[in-house]
């Protein structure tokens, strides 16, 4: 199948998604809405700024124009979009003329009702394509509402060739690693329980966006200040001993990547407690979960004193993995055999 993939340009889920459906044996065409590492001046970001803001964000990488180019010369099977936030419905009804045998999906892992992640060309794109996937079932309704012709469920899920075990140095376990760790940007609500851990004389290291925003964290509380990516996420994960996972209430989040990742990495995942969660890997048995910081605190405590239940559960959560479909490779198979019974 030919395939044309529309998002950014990362080395995160997108590029695994990408990866697999390449694993799959698809001839897979991107184009990209954004650059890693783009030096942009002061000028442009305030345009950006101002044009996100009124909900029409601007291009970064003339994108309207190469997805319209593309799909015109190559014909593709399917045009991939994830989210098209600067895409314009000229250029959806374009791709529809052009290529008119081709299935148009849009696909988000992001709740699409928060404004935040709208833009209000998504909004008038939502009856344009052939079928919207989302892993948020309160979506599903939602974006039939606003006038979405299908909806249909995927779900997160790891990278096999990114979330395997990792065996660190020595000296990669004194930088990276820590008794407990938290991959993921700042949120308020997070920064209080974390803070509460380091209270409790839980030594914690933070990665990712933003936490610049947290001003009086502990001093037990090592606020690294960058994200970690790719190979040094790898060496956080497979390094510490317990991996926190938290979910994000602006997206009223009850599962997240991380949720999939840490267990495929091999190691332990301590999270917050959802019916999703618990359906996807066993309490107790293949991860742990919390309801509240004193259960957090306790469960933690417990697991630190306690290496070979905590070994034992890592290592069926990275089974779980592997015999319940949890990869990308199982989630583009499946979303591709449900869009090949949605155009004749």
């Amino acid at each position: 199948m030919k395939i044309i993939h529309f998002g950014p340009e990362d080395i995160a889920t997108s590029w695994q998604r990408i990866q697999a459906l390449r694993d799959l044996g698809h001839q897979v065409h991107t184009v990209y809405y954004s650059r890693i590492a783009e030096r942009v001046n002061l000028t442009k970001r305030i345009y950006r700024s101002v044009r996100r803001r009124i909900g029409f964000p601007a291009e970064q990488c003339a994108e309207n124009r190469t997805l319209a180019e593309m799909a015109a010369a190559l014909q593709p099977d399917v045009v991939f979009v994830e989210k098209g936030l600067t895409l314009r419905p000229a250029t959806i009804r374009q791709l529809r003329y052009a290529c008119p045998n081709a299935l148009l999906i849009c696909y988000s892992l992001d709740d699409m009702m928060n404004p935040g992640n709208q833009s209000r060309y998504y909004l008038k794109n939502l009856p344009l394509y052939d079928v919207h996937f989302t892993n948020k079932t309160y979506n599903v309704p939602e974006l039939l509402s606003l006038g979405a012709r299908r909806v249909e469920l995927t779900g997160n899920a790891y990278s096999p060739h990114v979330h395997r075990p990792f065996a660190g140095s020595e000296s990669d376990k004194q930088r990276f690693g820590c008794e407990v760790s938290f991959v993921g940007g700042f949120e308020y609500e997070r920064a209080q329980t974390l803070n509460n851990l380091a209270e409790h004389g839980i030594p914690v290291r933070v990665w990712g966006n933003n936490w610049d925003k947290f001003r009086n964290p502990h001093q037990k509380l090592c606020i690294e200040g960058r994200p970690a990516y790719g190979d040094d996420y790898a060496r956080v994960v497979c390094s510490s001993k317990i991996l926190l996972g938290f979910l994000r209430k602006v997206n009223r989040d009850v599962e997240t990547t991380r949720t999939f990742e840490i267990p495929a990495f091999g190691a332990f995942l301590l999270a917050e407690r959802t019916e999703a969660q618990e359906s996807l890997f066993q309490e107790g048995i293949e991860a742990e979960y919390f309801s509240d910081e004193v259960e957090l605190i306790d469960k933690i405590k417990y697991y630190l004193q306690n290496e070979d239940k905590r070994a034992a559960i890592a290592a069926a959560g990275r089974q779980r993995c592997l015999n319940s479909g949890y990869s990308y490779h199982d989630r583009m198979e499946d979303l591709l055999n449900v869009i090949g019974c949605t155009k004749d």
